[in-house]
């Protein structure tokens, strides 16, 4: 009797970088048994081939639904197959999954040498606008020196504040020719205003 061989859920998931859960759920949409083992579900040997190329397609790309049709489910042990172990059938069905594989895989190449391009466009781009900016800032203190002289030279033509002598104006001296004659008028009548004081 030949001995059946498992393969642990975890273990695919390791060496596929998916999760545990993402393989239970293709292995639902492919009617795919499995059993726990010391609480770890696994999978026959021939089912974790499938969940492999499954896990290889979706990374390219393919839809989990349809990669998953692409792939039949284990036979039940109780079910005699009458397919030859390599039918037409089978071969057809491979090449067709292989076709899809390598033309994914093209557009694939395809789509990531287009993004690399445009990748290289926006560097030279960006490389020219920051030469561009360096122009202008160069031009821009050029211009700002010719414009605005250096501190050194404002120092220098600045002119000390000197204090300007008010000159008298016409009603100043007005205004002083007054006052004497006021002056004078008082030492004139003076003797006057004592004599009628007296009387």
């Amino acid at each position: 009797m030949t001995e059946i061989i498992y393969v642990s859920l975890k273990d695919i998931a390791t060496e596929k970088n998916v999760s545990v859960d993402q393989l239970k759920y293709w292995a639902k949409l492919m009617t795919m048994n499995t059993i726990k083992r010391s609480r770890v579900a696994h999978v026959t040997a021939q089912n974790a081939e499938r969940l492999k190329n499954v896990a290889a397609m979706i990374a390219i790309g393919m839809a989990p639904a349809e990669a998953c049709k692409n792939l039949s489910p284990e036979e039940p042990k109780n079910q005699i197959s009458t397919r030859s172990p390599h039918s037409p059938l089978d071969n057809s069905r491979l090449e067709n999954i292989e076709k899809a594989i390598l033309e994914m895989a093209s557009n694939f190449q395809r789509e990531i040498s287009r993004m690399a391009d445009e990748n290289l466009l926006l560097a030279k781009q960006n490389q020219r606008l920051l030469e561009e900016m360096r122009s202008i800032k160069d031009e821009s203190a050029g211009i700002r020196k010719l414009l605005v002289p250096p501190a050194e030279k404002l120092a220098a033509r600045s002119v000390a504040m000197v204090p300007v002598k008010k000159e008298p104006g016409f009603f100043d001296g007005f205004h002083q020719s007054v006052l004497e004659i006021q002056e004078w008028m008082r030492g004139v009548l003076a003797p006057f205003t004592e004599v009628f004081r007296g009387s």
